[in-house]
């Protein structure tokens, strides 16, 4: 059996959603926790440190707020993809493009925080969710340069 292409950005595109839901969720979570344990997150002062990692460092709030957007629009973006794998159309190549070129920078962004926040020393969590957000960057540009370049 001979894989084409539309195989192979299917898997692709619900791996990507998978990622994606995961972050966003992963963000969703670590917010609330922010929020429980009292940060001051529009004012950037920082609370006392009470039982999670997060609730130590500015840098892990709004970490966790752009990935949870990256996260959000990438869900968002990967429900017209599921559409154009199954149609295959110009019109569908838009509507699945576009979107998801804007959830790669979102996603981009958070890497570069994710990063940044590593250099700080912030939490514990700081390499595995820059690891993440780093293959997730990876994927959704295969994603998208392999629906553009068909």
């Amino acid at each position: 059996m001979a894989i084409n292409a539309t195989t192979i950005e299917k898997a692709i595109l619900l791996l990507n959603l998978t990622m994606y839901v995961l972050v966003a969720a992963i963000g969703c979570i670590l917010i609330n926790d922010a929020i429980d344990s009292g940060d001051d997150i529009a004012g950037g002062n920082v609370g006392y440190y009470h039982h999670y990692p997060t609730s130590r460092a500015t840098a892990s709030i709004c970490v966790n707020l752009v990935a949870t957007m990256a996260g959000v629009v990438g869900v968002a973006a990967a429900l017209p993809g599921l559409r154009h794998v199954r149609s295959w159309s110009q019109g569908s190549l838009q509507a699945a493009g576009y979107p998801g070129f804007m959830a790669w920078l979102l996603t981009l962004l958070a890497l570069g925080l994710a990063i940044r926040e590593v250099f700080l020393g912030a939490d514990v969590l700081a390499v595995p969710r820059a690891l993440l957000l780093g293959c997730l960057s990876v994927m959704q540009l295969s994603y998208l340069s392999s629906i553009f370049s068909t």
